[in-house]
């Protein structure tokens, strides 16, 4: 046998275990939508930080699709980054029929900062939950999310 074909037997052979690990690895790992959550353990409080910035056409549905998560325990913070359009009045609406909802407004944008940068920290510093999940204000959430 010469040196070129034990190394290609050698190369197909390790090819072949890398193949059959991949396969029986992937059949091994669980999807998430076949896990059941433990419904008896205490679930970290969560805090949703949405930065919007012009975001009138989006913002209601993205809002109400957050506002409908099956979670049981969640704030919404939503910081409206220097709108120049009615974001800020469907804002307005919206938090005056749902106290879980907290806005914020940012009106100037420090030196140094990036806009959505700085309106997720600004979230942030007033997020009271164990866990924080950043969003846009387009991002439509399934309810079991």
């Amino acid at each position: 046998m010469s040196a070129a074909l034990g190394i290609a037997l050698v190369i197909l052979l390790a090819a072949v275990l890398v193949a059959l690990e991949m396969a029986i690895g992937h059949r091994a790992v669980s999807s998430l939508r076949d896990v059941v959550p433990d419904v008896d353990k205490i679930l970290p409080k969560v805090s949703i930080i949405v930065a919007a910035r012009n975001e009138q056409r989006n913002i209601r549905e993205a809002l109400q699709s957050l506002l409908n998560l099956s979670y049981p325990d969640y704030e919404l913070i939503v910081v409206n980054d220097r709108s120049e359009d009615d974001t800020q009045s469907i804002l307005e609406q919206m938090s005056a029929h749902e106290q879980r909802l907290k806005l914020l407004q940012v009106n100037e944008l420090p030196t140094g900062w990036l806009g959505k940068n700085h309106a997720l920290w600004a979230g942030s510093q007033h997020a009271t939950g164990e866990i924080l999940l950043f969003t846009d204000a387009d991002i439509i959430m399934e309810p079991g999310a």
